[in-house]
């Protein structure tokens, strides 16, 4: 289901900048940060440096690169909601065998799997959403007709090719989403007033509203477990913690 990688060995902990990114970067699988643009890496450190924040590409690509130990924490957090004992650790999408349909371009963010000596584990899909409006749009999806967006698609089987009675599905955002329904989630998902501003079908609205999600899980439950955790834990949490302040989530 998916590709075999190795670890990278600790670093001595230090509080630079510099030494920051490179601890981090040490907690990541081997070369799966080696094609991060110079752009990514510069706010990463300037993360580090002012408590600014990184952009949603650049959270998940850090998440997604972080091996067992370091991302422990954050997984469990994550099990905490779902029905699994499992070990598991994040890996991006491209990297699982049956995570898309063949000639769709869409992607979710993350799939957290289990080690290879655990085939049957029911992988967890995540879609992370910080300030990002969710996707949607009349031709989104090729399978269903009129409107649709990630709210609804993701949780079908129109864009994963595992059907989903074989994987948990998760949605990531900020806390004060997590008592609503999944219409709710996020910036642009589909309200009443749209319904017939866009001419959309009532039922869209329904559907997108009971979207058969698994857990919502919150940023700031993720910041905690993060800087509770190791040290190259507490460094994806320092992003993430500056990230809900700075973008005020």
């Amino acid at each position: 289901m998916h590709s075999d990688r190795t670890s990278k060995s600790n670093t001595k902990h230090t509080n630079s900048t510099e030494s920051k990114l490179k601890q981090l970067l040490s907690a990541c699988w081997w070369g799966y940060a080696d094609g991060w643009s110079e752009r990514r890496l510069a706010m990463i450190a300037e993360s580090f440096r002012s408590g600014a924040a990184v952009d949603e590409s650049t959270l998940t690509a850090v998440f997604n690169a972080l091996d067992i130990d370091a991302s422990r924490d954050l997984v469990n957090a994550i099990k905490l909601h779902l029905r699994t004992e499992e070990i598991y650790y994040p890996i991006n999408v491209r990297d699982v065998e049956g995570a898309s349909v063949p000639g769709d371009l869409r992607r979710i963010d993350t799939v957290l799997v289990a080690p290879p000596e655990h085939p049957f584990a029911t992988p967890i899909f995540a879609e992370w959403k910080l300030s990002a409006a969710i996707n949607g749009g009349r031709n989104y999806c090729k399978e269903h007709a009129d409107y649709q967006n990630q709210l609804s698609c993701y949780v079908q089987d129109c864009c994963i090719a595992i059907p989903r009675q074989e994987r948990f599905m998760i949605w990531i955002g900020p806390q004060r989403f997590v008592d609503l329904d999944p219409r709710d989630w996020g910036n642009k998902a589909i309200t009443e007033k749209d319904v017939s501003k866009y001419s959309i079908q009532e039922s869209f609205l329904d559907s997108q509203a009971i979207a058969n999600w698994d857990a919502y899980v919150s940023l700031e439950e993720l910041r905690d477990a993060a800087m509770s955790g190791n040290f190259a834990s507490q460094l994806f949490g320092e992003l993430l913690k500056n990230t809900i302040r700075a973008k005020k989530l």
